[in-house]
């Protein structure tokens, strides 16, 4: 059991531990439960790393009692009385010990969901405060029109495969396309817009590197150094972004034969896909403003 922030229900975690330690199941039993909720893999290790060597391997407890004559270790299968306390307590008892011989694990278990719920609220106040800076910056004539409208472009390029991934991943429950490792702190439908107003932030930032670094006239026909700034710069950020969610275990894509694992950082697979959608969104995106040539003389003035 893990020494985590003070639980209001039963998280894929702790349920982890009953399911995956505390029940007896067949082998197919138990890859099946661990394919459909990651959280259950993450208390399999958890217990057999600092549970199992007293309540079991199977949850089945210890029979008889310790050496030094306390109690012996509950079992946590059907049979074990464990379940039958709040979660409150379960969490207390765990990162502070007990009786009965139990140890403490303050110091040897994190906090669990900490650096994922930090970088969450990182995540959402950033994703809120780009508009209301670029709404001022126009306001104060800090940021041109047609620069302007670029960023609103882009929330909207955002919005439509951030709303899509989400979408696919409830039509495609069972599978989870797209595996959030922790909880999401506001209303789920929050995300893809707080995510979109980052990708508007990221386009907009490639659209004026351009403008820094390649000769004018800029979007007025197809360049390949346009192209390629746009491209490399998508391309990068996502690998920051991915890179972040893994090392705070906040979220993944599944990985599929069709969307190959490209590195694991933190035992967190990071796959093709992410990298592959900024390509296709930095090369329509790029086609869109050649379209609009009222757009080829955006700038940012300092």
């Amino acid at each position: 059991m893990v020494a985590a922030h003070r639980p209001d229900s039963c998280p894929g975690w702790t349920c982890g531990l009953g399911l995956l330690a505390g029940q007896r199941q067949t082998a197919a039993n138990r890859e099946a439960l661990l394919n459909a909720d990651p959280h259950l893999a993450v208390g399999q290790q958890l217990y057999n790393e600092h549970c199992a060597a007293c309540h079991g391997i199977d949850g089945e407890g210890r029979p008889n009692p310790m050496a030094e004559g306390q109690i012996p270790p509950p079992p946590h299968d059907s049979t074990g009385h464990t379940w039958h306390h709040a979660d409150a307590f379960l969490f207390e008892y765990t990162k502070y010990g007990g009786m009965a011989g139990m140890p403490a694990f303050e110091d040897e278990l994190t906090d669990f969901g900490k650096q994922p719920l930090m970088f969450f609220w990182l995540d959402i106040v950033g994703g809120l405060a780009i508009p209301i800076g670029l709404i001022a910056a126009r306001r104060l004539d800090r940021l041109d029109e047609p620069l302007y409208r670029v960023f609103w472009l882009g929330v909207a390029f955002g919005l439509v495969w951030e709303t899509a991934a989400h979408v696919v991943d409830i039509w495609f429950w069972r599978e989870q396309l797209v595996v959030h490792l922790a909880e999401w702190p506001l209303p789920m439908i929050m995300m893809p817009l707080i995510h979109a107003l980052w990708d508007g932030l990221l386009f907009t930032a490639g659209v004026f590197i351009v403008q820094r670094v390649t000769p004018a006239p800029h979007f007025q026909g197809w360049r390949w150094d346009e192209w390629g700034i746009l491209a490399v710069w998508g391309v990068g950020t996502c690998f920051i972004v991915e890179t972040l969610a893994a090392l705070t275990r906040s979220w993944q894509y599944d990985p599929r034969v069709w969307n190959p694992t490209l590195y694991v950082l933190n035992e967190v697979p990071v796959t093709i896909l992410p990298f592959a959608l900024w390509m296709v969104a930095a090369t329509v995106f790029y086609a869109v403003l050649l379209l609009h040539g009222g757009w080829q003389a955006a700038r940012h003035t300092v």
